[in-house]
């Protein structure tokens, strides 16, 4: 599909939001059916917005005080923060059913103030109303004080993460061309961060560009723009700091940029300075790691073959697995950072799934030796011949800020 304009206009189909708001919708109540789910309950901000279309301020993600009621054959209930609600009433007429939460505010309003109580009060009064008192209720990620109230009132709580995260493993064309218009702001941070990055400048004021070119170009948030120089590199230390940079140093740069709710998980190495022959190595490993699983994807292949492609954690200079984790491998990306399939040394040996096709991919891998390092990531779309590819800015080679 490519890209298009970041504003929907009268005279070009570009991204087909209704359709996306239904077929999500769809694609909920499919796995809700499959998984035996009479209802779901989902705190989840991204699952929320997968549901109802719907969204609020950033702050709300760690809070979860949000939440949305699916019932079987019902349309959605949104229980949104009581002041909020006018404003979705008039800009999401698309959600019918809008009503007041009652939340503790994490935990803040103690127990005996009777925010949780009175919320699952209602939900359990509203599965009563269509039977569904007995059912499964799958809750995606909630409190302890939700799942313990909901239990004594004599729900029968099971996971519904795993429906969410199952719903979401497909895309359709466009949750495709959100996440490419999402890398594609990506693209445009790195050319100007690779001008940038140059001795002196420093860690944070390159993911500060970052950010401030993927939110020009339209990003509603940039929840991720993590830089790692010189002898930072290694161990990956997975943030960001006021680290300057010097002549000499390799530079990995990951960033999670969110457009209409779709991420992307996007890893560059580049250089400030003439490389080594050593970080040329370190680099072309790292590209061949990444460019060699990417040529073996297609739809029917098992998860099990591309991790036979990767170097043990041991070969990137850790003791075990266990201390390599997130240094090789593959996840989904979507409307959630990390989507199905996760795919890990040390478990996808031994739990393979078949690569289907529309599954988008983040190919994400770590190489380092003699104190320098490398990480590289692309993201692609699963054909039945191969895959195509989303990121476009140059990895083949290392470049390097003083060509640019």
């Amino acid at each position: 599909m490519g890209t298009y304009g970041v504003m929907s206009g009268d005279h070009e189909v570009r991204c087909d939001y209704e359709k996306l708001r239904r077929d999500r919708l769809l694609k909920t109540r499919a796995q809700m059916k499959k998984e035996g789910l009479g209802a779901i309950l989902v705190f989840e901000q991204d699952h929320i917005r997968y549901i109802t279309g719907t969204k609020i301020g950033e702050w709300n993600h760690t809070i979860r005080n949000r939440y949305v009621l699916l019932c079987e054959g019902q349309e959605p209930i949104l229980f949104e923060n009581g002041s909020a609600i006018p404003a979705k009433r008039l800009l999401s007429p698309f959600i019918k059913d809008i009503r007041p939460n009652s939340s503790d505010m994490k935990g803040v309003l103690p127990p005996d103030a009777g925010g949780v109580q009175r919320g699952v009060d209602e939900i359990v009064s509203i599965l009563k109303e269509h039977n569904l008192q007995d059912a499964p209720l799958g809750v995606d990620d909630p409190f302890f004080s939700w799942v313990d109230a909901l239990q004594k009132a004599g729900i029968k709580v099971v996971d519904g993460q795993q429906c969410m995260l199952n719903a979401q493993t497909i895309k359709t064309p466009e949750e495709i061309y959100l996440i490419e218009m999402s890398a594609a702001m990506v693209d445009a941070g790195f050319y100007n961060v690779l001008q940038a990055a140059k001795p002196g400048v420093r860690e944070i004021e390159l993911s500060s560009l970052m950010r401030d070119t993927c939110l020009k170009l339209g990003a509603e948030c940039v929840h991720n723009a993590q830089v790692t120089s010189g002898n930072r590199t290694f161990p990956h230390p997975h943030d960001v700091s006021d680290r300057f940079i010097r002549p000499g140093d390799m530079i990995f740069m990951d960033v999670v940029c969110d457009y209409m709710g779709y991420k992307t998980c996007y890893y560059r190495t580049f250089m400030c300075g003439k490389p080594t022959q050593n970080q040329k190595d370190v680099y072309n490993t790292a590209y061949k790691i990444v460019k060699d699983t990417m040529d073996v994807s297609k739809a029917g292949v098992m998860t099990s073959e591309l991790v036979k492609l990767w170097p043990s954690a041991k070969d990137v200079g850790y003791d075990n697995d266990e201390e390599g984790f997130l240094l090789q491998l593959c996840h989904g990306i979507g409307i959630t950072h990390w989507a199905k399939p996760a795919i890990l040394p040390g478990y996808s040996e031994q739990n393979p799934i078949p690569l289907e096709e529309n599954m988008v991919i983040a190919y994400e891998n770590y190489y380092h030796r003699n104190g320098d390092a490398a990480r590289i990531e692309e993201e692609a779309v699963i054909t039945k011949d191969g895959v195509r590819t989303l990121t476009r800015f140059p990895m083949e080679t290392l470049l390097t800020s003083w060509d640019w």
